[in-house]
């Protein structure tokens, strides 16, 4: 039922709800992840437990290293599908733990490397490409404002909910010796205002408050965060990888709330309110590999180094409490694959520790270290029904993140422990439009060569024609002489030893 009342009826906690009404619509608790930093990314990334920084050549190098691109020589899109499905066991009987069924995720990724030497004759080997993600229901982000004691997952769940796109561009600047990169991560950025008036008359105990006046101001801009790498091949079985990627956050700062109450004719109750949007933050990420290729194995070593220390909550949060030291972290992986004709068959291991410390105080942000058990497989054949003019590859892989038991001790007595499995599958289909530029140069080196060998032929061919031309031309010369020799002499004159001759 709607209360209607004077002035003087007035309560001035309508005035505070709705002031709190608004900070709590314009703050919400930083994103710490995207999918891809829990899973990886692409069939053979993630089936080698991200071991590829050195040894990647396909579309996986927008997420690893872009400057794996470069050794991209077909234009190719790849349709992809990545679940991830998390188990964790909560003991110590916490409520508010968000369920299982809530932290699933699944995403629709579409890749794409156009090749540009295929468009264009360039003085080096040069592609381009891109990515975009999708939730599966077709939402472009899923965002929870909870306190920061709300037991909440740092890597799984909303955290990992949101569309991600990654673009780069790679160049083989020396051939098969030298590959660089550059790319990046873009996400809207920005701030915000919102005016709202209302009036005695709106007010109401049991329904939603609807303002008599509503202004709203967005300012928004693309933040870009970049990337780049390297990828150097000293022997000819070896590879050497470095990359970076730099820290991004997604904030709307400030995003300023004001509510204005008329209060008779000529005055009015006005609150304002200073809040910050965080919504996402990444931390900066460099990577190293080394990988060794040897009758169809290759075999990999990458370490990565995450700075975390640098995580931080918006601008309101942060003053009001205390904020965890988050630490950085040393990640290790290791991977493998083996091809034998059109197959490859991956395996890889990784172990990430936890970024996030211990809490004894109101915090329970949760995550654990992980050890990470991963395998795959990838085909690659030409289509039997002659649909698709070029090679078609498949890829599947399976992981399972083996969380060590974690205990948290707090303050308040209320002490609780976390393990658990969280299980993550990838699948791909890749398509090529443009025939291989490796396989264009070698036809066209072939092609050169004979068109060489013609030219040479030809102008040996001209060089006997002429050299003939003079023959016969001495020939019908010294048979002219020969004839003026023997016209010369009288008749009847013996010959000669010379005539003889």
């Amino acid at each position: 039922m709607r209360q209607e009342g004077t002035v003087s009826e007035l309560p001035m906690k309508f005035l505070r709800w709705g002031a709190l009404c608004a900070l709590l619509v314009c703050s919400v608790v930083p994103v710490r992840a995207d999918i891809y930093d829990t899973n990886g990314f692409g069939d053979r990334g993630t089936s080698m437990s991200g071991a590829v920084c050195a040894s990647v050549r396909s579309l996986d190098a927008l997420y690893y290293n872009v400057a794996g691109l470069g050794k991209v020589d077909a234009s190719a899109m790849q349709f992809a599908y990545l679940g991830s499905y998390p188990r964790f066991d909560v003991d110590g009987g916490v409520s508010g733990v968000p369920e299982n069924r809530d932290l699933e995720t699944g995403m629709y990724v579409t890749s794409m490397g156009v090749n540009l030497n295929t468009m264009a004759r360039l003085p080096v080997t040069a592609t381009f490409g891109f990515s975009v993600s999708i939730m599966d229901d077709l939402k472009v982000a899923v965002v929870e404002d909870l306190d920061e004691s709300r037991h909440q997952f740092v890597r799984y769940g909303a955290p990992v909910k949101r569309t991600a796109v990654y673009t780069g561009l790679g160049v083989e600047v020396v051939p098969n010796w030298v590959w660089i990169g550059v790319g990046g991560h873009g996400l809207v950025t920005g701030n915000a205002a919102v005016n709202l008036t209302i009036y005695p008359s709106d007010m109401s105990t049991t329904d939603a408050i609807k303002p008599s006046k509503q202004e709203f101001w967005l300012d928004s801009k693309l933040e870009f965060s970049p990337s780049c790498g390297i990828i150097v091949n000293p022997w000819r079985t070896l590879n050497l990888g470095a990359s970076y990627k730099k820290s991004i956050e997604v904030k709307f700062d400030p995003f300023d709330a004001v509510i204005t109450m008329p209060i008779g004719s000529n005055n009015a109750a006005k609150v304002a309110a200073y809040t910050a949007l965080l919504s996402f933050y990444n931390p900066d990420v460099y990577r190293a590999g080394l990988s060794f290729e040897l009758f169809g194995l290759t075999v990999e070593a990458d370490a990565g180094f995450e700075l975390w220390s640098h995580f931080h909550l918006s601008k309101p949060r942060e003053g009001k409490r205390v904020v965890p030291k988050f630490k950085d972290i040393v990640t290790y992986h290791g991977g493998l694959e083996y091809a034998v004709s059109i197959v490859r068959v991956r395996a890889g291991y990784a172990y990430v520790p936890s970024p996030v410390p211990d809490q004894p105080g109101a915090s329970n942000f949760i995550d654990c270290d992980r050890h990470i058990v991963s395998a795959g497989l990838g085909l690659e054949f030409t289509d039997p029904l002659g649909i698709f003019y070029h090679p078609i590859s498949l890829g599947i892989s399976v992981q399972d993140h083996i969380m060590a038991r974690r205990n948290f001790s707090k303050d308040d007595g209320v002490d609780y422990s976390v393990t658990s499995h969280a299980y993550a599958a990838y699948a791909s289909l890749t398509l090529r439009f443009s025939g291989s530029h490796t396989q264009r140069s070698k036809d066209d080196r072939a092609r050169e060569s004979l068109q060489e060998e013609r030219r040479k032929l030809e102008t040996l061919l001209e060089e006997n024609k002429k050299l003939l031309k003079e023959l016969m031309e001495a020939t019908e010369k010294r048979k002219k002489a020969e004839e003026g020799a023997s016209n010369s002499k009288p008749n009847g004159a013996p010959e000669t030893g010379n005539d003889k001759r």
